[in-house]
C-alpha cells in the first residue's frame, strides 16, 4: 500500500521528481492528492469500488513504469541531486521513527475518530453514503483525509484493516522532516536540524502527535511541501531545477497548497491570501516562468471558495478550528 498508494501515483505524474531529495519527499503528498481526487470523480460518477480503484492504480503503475524507463533512457548519464549525506539522513529519520511506525502499526483508529469524525466519514464514503456532521455540531469539515482512506479500505477490499492503514501514515511524518532536511546544505545546518530534531520532535515529542492521525498533521505536510517546492523556484535553488521542470515544480506546489486548504480549515489563510503573494513575488524573479503562467494562481485563491458553497457554508461557526487557524 505504500508503494502503490504513496508512491506510484506522484511518479507516474511527475517522474523526474526522484532526482531531487527535496522534490522526492513530496512524492507521498503528490500520490495523496491524485488519489482523493479519483476517489471524487469515481464516487461522482457512482463507480466508486474495488475493481476500479485496482484498475485506477494498475493503470497509473504502466505509466510510472514507462516514464522512469523513459528516464533511466534519455538521461542515463544524467547526474541527480542526491548526496550520501541525503541517504545518511533519511536513514537516520527512519530508524528514528521505528517507534512512531510501532504505535501505528499497533493502534487503531481513536475512539473519536471511529464514532465522531475521520474514520466513520471515511466509512460513509467507503459505503457511497451521504457523509453529515451532526457530531460536529453542524459544522464541516473538508474531506481529504477520510476520502484518503476511504480509499485505501477501496484498495485493500474492505474496512477491517485500520492497522495497515494507520501504519502507512508514518509517510506523512517522514516525507515532512525530510522536507525540512533538504534546506541543510551545510555542516552546520545539517547539526541544526538534527539539534531541534532530537529536541523538538523526539525529546519534547511534538512528533508523536502524528500517532493520532489528525487532519492537523497531514494538512502541516501539505503546508510544509507546498512552500518547498515554491522556495525551489527561487533563484537561489538553481540545483534543484536544473533537471526538472520550473513549470512541473509550480503546478505540484499550487496541487499541494490546494491539498492543504481541502484538508483541514485552518490552511485556508494560507491558501488564498500568503502563498498566492510569495508565489507571485517568486514567479516575478524567475526568468524561467512566463507571465501567463501566473494564472495557475487562481487555483489556491478559488479552492476555498468553491469548498465553502459546494459544502462548507458555517464552517466558520466552529470555534475549534477557528482558535487553532
Amino acid at each position: 500500500m505504500l508503494l502503490f498508494i504513496y508512491i506510484i501515483p506522484g511518479i507516474a505524474l511527475f517522474p523526474k521528481f526522484i532526482l531531487n531529495p527535496r522534490t522526492a519527499a513530496a512524492i507521498p503528498f503528490l500520490s495523496i492528492s491524485i488519489v482523493v481526487t479519483a476517489q471524487y470523480l469515481l464516487s461522482t460518477l457512482n463507480q466508486f469500488n474495488h475493481q476500479n480503484v485496482i484498475i485506477f492504480i494498475g493503470i497509473l503503475s504502466l505509466i510510472a513504469i514507462y516514464r522512469l524507463y523513459g528516464i533511466y533512457q534519455v538521461h542515463v548519464k544524467l547526474d541527480n541531486n542526491w548526496t550520501k549525506r541525503d541517504y545518511r539522513a533519511l536513514l537516520l529519520i527512519f530508524f528514528s521513527s521505528i517507534p512512531l511506525m510501532i504505535i501505528l502499526g499497533f493502534d487503531g483508529f481513536q475512539h473519536a475518530d471511529e464514532i465522531y469524525s475521520w474514520n466513520l466519514w471515511a466509512k460513509k464514503i467507503y459505503f457511497n453514503q451521504a457523509v453529515t456532521f451532526e457530531s460536529t455540531g453542524s459544522s464541516p469539515y473538508p474531506l481529504l483525509l477520510p476520502s484518503l482512506i476511504a480509499f485505501c479500505y477501496k484498495f485493500i477490499g474492505n474496512i477491517d484493516y485500520q492497522l495497515p492503514i494507520r501504519f502507512t501514515f508514518s509517510i506523512i511524518y517522514l516525507s515532512t522532516i525530510f522536507i525540512v532536511f533538504s534546506f541543510s546544505n551545510t555542516k552546520s545546518k545539517v547539526g541544526i536540524f538534527f539539534l531541534t530534531y532530537i529536541i523538538v520532535f523526539l525529546i519534547i515529542g511534538v512528533g508523536y502527535e502524528y500517532k493520532k492521525v489528525w487532519a492537523d498533521t497531514l494538512m502541516s505536510g501539505f503546508l510544509v511541501a507546498s512552500l518547498a517546492l515554491l522556495i525551489s523556484l527561487s533563484n537561489s535553488q538553481d540545483h534543484i531545477n536544473k533537471n526538472i521542470s520550473p513549470i512541473s515544480i509550480l503546478l505540484a506546489s499550487v496541487i499541494l497548497i490546494c491539498g492543504a486548504s481541502l484538508t483541514k480549515q485552518g490552511a485556508m489563510a494560507w491558501t488564498m491570501l500568503i502563498y498566492p503573494l510569495l508565489a507571485y513575488v517568486i514567479i516575478n524573479n524567475n526568468n524561467k516562468l512566463s507571465n501567463p503562467i501566473k494564472l495557475v494562481l487562481l487555483a489556491p485563491i478559488s479552492t476555498p471558495i468553491f469548498w465553502y458553497f459546494i459544502g462548507g457554508k458555517n464552517f466558520h461557526t466552529n470555534i475549534g478550528v477557528v482558535s487553532r487557524s
